[in-house]
């Protein structure tokens, strides 16, 4: 008896000592002339459908966002993630206090950065996604959307000199909403 229980601590502790996997991601982007849209997907997240034609630019290791920019300029960026590697994460929470937290811990954190200011310039409980706007004269004025989906986060966010807010709160939910 004594060496069973031996043995399943040891397999225990040997258990125990092994690392976590951390989940490996495949990303593609591709343009359909045909349909106008550019995909993104970012493998075993999710994928949206960017209207229009986009190219990469670059991608932030640290927020795990892929920037493209269209022909007048226009900056789209999309981070796809599962909702549990958020520090705000809590498995009790509904799919619209998620968004909520993250809205709230990320705008202060951008309004503190850039002493901006932030409005709320939509909630969609249904689609569970809020939109909101960062400004700060000269040369801040972004645009977000963060959603979720079947517990994976949409982040994605748009500058643009050309479009109006209307157009670009559009572009926001087109590319959320497919």
């Amino acid at each position: 008896m004594k060496r069973y229980f031996l043995m399943a601590i040891l397999g225990v502790i040997a258990i125990s000592c092994i690392p976590t996997k951390s989940t490996s991601t495949l990303y593609s982007d591709s343009y359909d002339k045909e349909k106008d849209l550019t995909s993104v997907m970012i493998f075993p997240h999710g994928d949206v459908k960017i209207p229009g034609n986009w190219t990469k630019t670059s991608y932030n290791n640290s927020s795990r966002q892929h920037f493209f920019k269209d022909a007048d300029s226009t900056t789209f960026a999309v981070a796809i993630n599962p909702w549990n590697k958020y520090e705000f994460y809590r498995q009790e929470m509904t799919a619209n206090q998620f968004v909520k937290a993250f809205y709230e811990w990320d705008s202060i954190y951008w309004q503190q950065q850039t002493n901006g200011e932030v409005e709320l310039l939509k909630e969609d409980l249904e689609g569970n996604y809020i939109v909101w706007h960062l400004k700060k004269e000269p040369n801040i004025d972004g645009y977000f959307l963060y959603g979720l989906k079947r517990q994976t986060v949409f982040n994605l966010y748009v500058t643009s000199t050309k479009l109006s807010e209307s157009k670009i709160v559009e572009l926001l939910e087109q590319t959320y909403g497919d």
